[in-house]
């Protein structure tokens, strides 16, 4: 009989005398990277298209109404657009990088030419667990790869959620290695 291969973790720990790095990459859906690989295609030639038709003298849309519907459908268009460019690039290269260190707990969301930061007092820092998102519709931005965080801590009266895209077992494992540095610290 053979048994199933053990589960391999996507995470990596970097312990160093400053503390802990913890390095999560984006869980990839490659049907999301082809599809919206080819849609911001389309994206980019409808977005270029209403830019064109807004400035040109020779406007196809006609009167004010239409020059003040194609402005706000422009908007709309590229709003939809960045969304779409930031879920491309967080499946393509997005990594959420973890740091604790002696008296901060940072966490990072990273895509090429994009990283939002944020720093957290550690101790302020209480009750580090293993907390599936309790998002009011399950699953929605799930697909995207953007929601669906595991790991949770709270920091006064509010709760702060990371790890998106990885399994209840790798967040287990991750909140031992946080704990581990954070016992030492603290």
């Amino acid at each position: 009989m053979a048994f199933e291969e053990l589960g391999k973790p996507r995470y990596q720990c970097q312990n160093s005398a400053n503390g802990l790095t913890i390095t999560i990459p984006s869980k990839r859906n490659w049907f999301i990277i082809l599809f919206l690989g080819f849609w911001l295609i389309g994206w980019a030639v409808g977005e270029l298209s209403a830019i064109g038709d807004i400035f040109s003298s020779s406007r196809t849309t006609v009167g004010a109404f239409g020059g003040l519907f194609m402005i706000g459908w422009l908007g709309a268009w590229t709003v939809g657009g960045a969304f779409a460019i930031y879920s491309w690039l967080w499946q393509i290269a997005g990594v959420e990088e973890i740091v604790i260190s002696h008296d901060s707990l940072k966490i990072s969301k990273k895509i090429p030419l994009w990283t939002r930061t944020k720093e957290y007092r550690l101790q302020d820092v209480t009750s580090l667990r293993v907390s599936p998102s309790p998002s009011p519709y399950p699953g929605k931005m799930d697909f995207w790869g953007i929601t669906g965080e595991q790991l949770a801590f709270d920091y006064g009266a509010k709760t702060v959620r990371f790890g998106p895209g990885i399994d209840e077992a790798e967040a287990k494992h991750i909140i031992t290695e946080m704990q581990k540095v954070l016992d030492r610290i603290k």
